[in-house]
């Protein structure tokens, strides 16, 4: 299940966008290749990406 939209103290209590794909390792590896200082939108993508 994926929450569309919620108040921020219920958002900060659960993973809002379920478990990560199977695909996650890659799309870490991108985000970091992309963004290694981790500026754009931290933690704002599945897996806190």
């Amino acid at each position: 299940m994926v929450v569309a939209s919620a108040p921020p103290e219920l958002k900060a209590a659960l993973d809002v966008w379920g478990p990560p794909p199977p695909g996650f390792p890659l799309m870490r590896a991108l985000k970091q290749a992309l963004d290694p200082a981790g500026i754009l939108n931290p933690g704002r993508f599945t897996g806190g990406i």
